[in-house]
């Protein structure tokens, strides 16, 4: 399912610019490579890759922060932001703007940690703030399992229950990840991420900030948006 928007609104931020930050360095780290038109800026790009990627083979520990803003094309990188622009301003605003950015590079980190221990052998570089995002997805199945979020069927948009449209793109990672080891994607990291942000959400969620959507806020209470 390919998500396009989502309404559930926010609370306690007027804007999420942690992720309007992240999607800005994402898309500025990109552009190289949308102007790279001949052997020598390609050869940059590979360097960039083996520099600052993941390479589980000789894995090197600035590397688990800075590969989260790398990504290996157009394609990979328009969705990664797609899920970020969509799903990540409401958990934000459940977690606060610096404790949102904490939380989303420790998931970032425990995702291609993940990917390591299972493919300590492998030289190829892992990119991609997927793992990250993932986290990202598992903190808003315990904010807001019931939120609607608009899918298109069929070529027919259609809103449908966050918990069912993040629970199918749980069981299609799972599917995936059985071929892994031949892949181009790092569907472990995606599951490793999506347990780290089921988990961290507890932690890291502001305490009045309801879990499961179980709730309203308090009366009476004045909030001051940050």
């Amino acid at each position: 399912m390919l998500p396009l928007h989502d309404t559930e609104k926010r609370v306690w931020i007027r804007r999420p610019w942690a992720t309007y930050a992240i999607m800005a360095l994402c898309v500025l780290l990109w552009l190289p490579q949308a102007f790279a038109d001949d052997a020598e800026a390609l050869r940059r790009i590979e360097q960039t890759f083996l520099t600052f990627g993941v390479i589980p083979k000789e894995l090197a520990l600035h590397t688990l922060v800075s590969a989260t803003f790398l990504h290996a094309g157009f394609l990979h990188l328009f969705g990664n932001m797609l899920y970020l622009h969509i799903f990540a301003d409401n958990v934000e605003d459940a977690l606060g703007h610096k404790r949102f950015i904490f939380f989303f590079l420790l998931c970032g980190v425990i995702a291609s940690l993940v990917h390591v221990s299972l493919f300590s052998d492998s030289d190829v570089p892992l990119v991609g703030a997927s793992g990250a995002i993932s986290g990202v997805l598992g903190a808003y199945l315990v904010l807001y399992p019931k939120a609607k979020i608009l899918v298109p069927i069929l070529f027919f948009p259609v809103f449908i229950s966050a918990w069912l449209v993040i629970g199918f793109w749980f069981i299609f990672q799972i599917l995936n990840s059985a071929g892994s080891a031949t892949s181009g994607v790092a569907w472990f990291a995606h599951l490793g991420g999506f347990v780290a942000g089921l988990v961290l959400v507890f932690r890291f969620r502001r305490k009045i900030a309801p879990l499961f959507q179980g709730g309203d806020l308090p009366r009476g209470i004045r909030l001051r948006r940050e």
